[in-house]
């Protein structure tokens, strides 16, 4: 194959690839916004790290657990699977607060990744998790919403909702709106 020909196929194989990624994500799609939630239901604790350390204010449980349970009640089941949360944590042992961030996967019946997601959340009271989560539905578009969640006293299990209301919700959001100007796109492209 001469060279010529092999960027000619290079050149068509990367707009191929492309156009496959902008129709996955929305790309001149609409804008569109829906409003989900579902709920994690008695998550079980797989695995564990953990230490402890002093800090300034008290004595601390760095950890790192992992929290395996069935994700359901989202509208249109969009959501619904088998939920993953890696969730690393600094939480103070006398007062109870700190943080908790990590990632959420939700895997369909065939194994499919219907989510993923980061979450950033505050811990009050050790047990009682705040925060929001942002990632994405494969081929519908980005999420972004709050977290709760509840935790066992001994953080053995977890129970908690993405969204959870009109005041904390939760969207998936995909396309863009054309520019009235020039024809071209402009805003969110996922």
């Amino acid at each position: 194959m001469s060279r010529r020909l092999a960027l000619i196929a290079l050149v068509a194989a990367v707009a191929l690839a492309a156009a496959g990624v902008a129709i996955a994500h929305g790309i001149g799609a609409p804008a569109k916004t829906d409003v989900v939630s579902a709920d994690i239901i008695n998550a079980t604790r797989q695995t564990t790290r953990e230490r402890t350390c002093t800090g300034a204010d008290g004595s601390y449980r760095f950890a790192y657990d992992l929290f395996k349970g069935p994700v359901s009640n989202s509208p249109g089941g969009r959501l619904d699977g088998d939920g993953y949360l890696r969730l690393m944590s600094r939480v103070n042992t006398a007062t109870g607060n700190g943080t908790a961030y990590g990632d959420l996967f939700i895997r369909g019946t065939s194994g499919d990744v219907k989510a993923r997601a980061r979450i950033f959340a505050a811990v009050t009271g050790k047990t009682t998790l705040s925060g929001a989560l942002i990632g994405g539905v494969p081929g519908q578009g980005k999420l972004i919403g709050t977290f709760t969640a509840t935790l066992s006293s001994d953080w053995t299990s977890l129970s908690g909702k993405i969204g959870k209301d009109a005041t904390s919700a939760a969207v998936i959001q995909t396309g863009s709106c054309p520019d009235q100007q020039n024809g071209q796109e402009n805003g969110n492209k996922d």
